[in-house]
């Protein structure tokens, strides 16, 4: 969903904001003149007109927002508004990708997953409700909480080429997040020994970096206990998922000042609420740590979602 916007915000966000309120220039600037014109939106929808873009002007957005697909305006501004909301490449044209795009956060957020952008859709993705349901507010799904430098592990190699300067405590933040999961859902005695000796028998132990990405999907296929498995570049994804009960592995960079991580880094993302997302991770003892979701967009590289069965 949008966060609050008022003057003086900036970002891909705020050009969502231009877009479906008709503005004449997207440019990510919540300047002046677009504060007038959020006013004259608001008056137009009988709404306070105070110029900040709340949770009643986010509903009158999306209400007001066309259906977007693949045979509807599918180049268009909107089509880059929806770009720009599941984290695909933003050129304003609905193609494939996006479309795909659009199926994976329809599934994680339990919307018919169709691919086309409608009155339902765009509601979850602007007032972060389904349908005609309410907002839920601060989600925080259970998660066990796994420290990789724990005194039990950290010095148990984690190396494919027998390099005992690499371990748990260094390098296992990947299995560790994985760990938590697998704790929480599946089996409670799983700790983060077994998520390494199973990357490494899988194959996913890199040479000096860490874990590939492709151990989570080889997790989610060995274990039948997980109901449904999604792989996505988008945060709305995994924050539609977080609220439909899912738990999410994410890979995160350096952005903002190296909040969780100087290089790469693995966590556990278990909670949202309209402002921030909350996440466990496995190289901090307090949890859940909580990031502004404006910070953790530009933080997460990859989101790994699992599901449990039913």
């Amino acid at each position: 969903m949008l966060p609050t916007l008022k003057l003086g915000a900036r970002g891909d966000l705020v050009k969502v904001a231009q877009i479906l309120t008709a503005f004449p220039v997207v440019d990510g600037e919540f300047s002046a003149e677009f504060e007038t014109h959020v006013k004259n939106f608001q008056e137009d929808h009988a709404l306070i007109a105070d110029g900040v873009i709340g949770a009643a002007t986010r509903a009158a957005m999306a209400g007001n927002a066309p259906t977007v697909s693949t045979k509807k305006l599918p180049r268009s501004a909107y089509a880059l508004a929806v770009q720009l909301l599941v984290g695909v490449t933003a050129d304003g044209i609905f193609g494939p990708k996006t479309k795909a795009a659009v199926v994976a956060y329809q599934t994680a957020a339990g919307l018919s997953a169709d691919g086309i952008v409608g009155p339902k859709t765009w509601a979850a993705l602007i007032t972060g409700e389904k349908g005609d349901e309410p907002g839920k507010g601060k989600v925080l799904n259970p998660c066990v909480h796994y420290l990789q430098w724990d005194k039990r592990w950290k010095n148990i190699m984690y190396s494919n080429h027998g390099d005992r300067g690499q371990n748990i405590g260094n390098s296992g933040c990947g299995p560790s997040s994985m760990a938590m999961i697998m704790a929480t859902m599946i089996d409670s005695t799983v700790t983060p020994v077994e998520m390494c000796n199973l990357a490494l028998q899988g194959g996913y132990r890199t040479y000096d970096s860490g874990t590939g990405w492709g151990f989570f999907k080889y997790v989610a296929d060995r274990n039948q206990g997980f109901s449904k498995f999604v792989k996505t570049g988008s945060m709305a994804t995994a924050l539609a998922a977080i609220r439909a009960g899912a738990l999410v592995v994410c890979s995160m960079n350096s952005g903002d000042n190296c909040f969780w991580t100087k290089g790469g880094h693995f966590i556990a993302l278990c909670g949202v609420d309209d402002s921030y997302v909350y996440a466990n991770d496995p190289n901090k003892s307090s949890h859940p740590r909580k990031q502004l979701q404006s910070k953790f967009k530009g933080c997460m590289k990859q989101a790994f979602i699992f599901y449990k069965e039913a």
